[in-house]
């Protein structure tokens, strides 16, 4: 039997917990790390806020309806996220 060669990574948002939600449109996620993320859900599109202290995250999601939003590539380079 031949064994094939797979490529396996960690998912980026591995190890990230929900912390905060708005309605329907905003998700803060946090992991043991400070690092943090919120996505913003709309009808045509997902996007992404990201960076790693939790004394920015604090800022961001208090701000989170102004914040700059990118896609998953942006956020998460070389992953197949979604």
């Amino acid at each position: 039997m031949a064994i094939q060669n797979k490529l396996f990574y960690q998912s980026p948002v591995e190890g990230f917990l929900l912390v905060s939600i708005d309605g329907t449109d905003y998700y803060g996620y946090q992991n043991m790390y400070g690092n943090w993320y919120i996505k913003k859900v709309t009808a045509t599109t997902v996007g992404y806020c990201y960076g790693s202290t939790l004394s920015d995250y604090a800022a961001a999601w208090t701000a989170r309806t102004t914040q700059t939003y990118v896609g998953p590539s942006v956020a998460f380079p070389f992953t197949d996220i979604v």
